[in-house]
């Protein structure tokens, strides 16, 4: 945990400046399995716009593993796993934990998440 908290500190010193470069951003989990709300709740507490914290975790990811043409947006012939939140993440970027409905492989799937939570229910 040390480590992570060390590394979170870098991170939200130098964000401000990366940011300001105009470079492209690319969000995931990997070091927090499940917790993409909180990677995206960073960037937005770093700076970032929740519109942009929001292409950097779907699109923005996607292509930074070389997969966009297949999946990152919805669009005619990629392949999407949805969710359906309760609010408005461009309004407020916490409404990604309160995730209603999961599509998966186009079935809908009610109460599998409770990422207020973090877990499965």
């Amino acid at each position: 945990m040390e480590k992570v908290r060390w590394a979170r500190e870098v991170a939200a010193k130098s964000f401000p400046r990366h940011l300001a470069s105009g470079v492209k951003l690319a969000c995931g989990t990997d070091s927090m399995h499940g917790l993409m709300s909180f990677e995206l709740e960073t960037l937005v507490r770093f700076g970032l716009p929740a519109r942009d914290a929001l292409i950097a975790g779907t699109r923005g990811g996607a292509e930074a593993c070389r997969v966009g043409h297949d999946v990152g947006t919805i669009e005619p012939g990629k392949r999407a796993d949805l969710i359906a939140i309760a609010g408005d993440p461009l309004a407020d970027i916490t409404a990604l934990r309160r995730i209603t409905d999961v599509i998966k492989d186009g079935a809908t799937h009610t109460g599998l998440v409770d990422s207020e939570r973090g877990r499965n229910g």
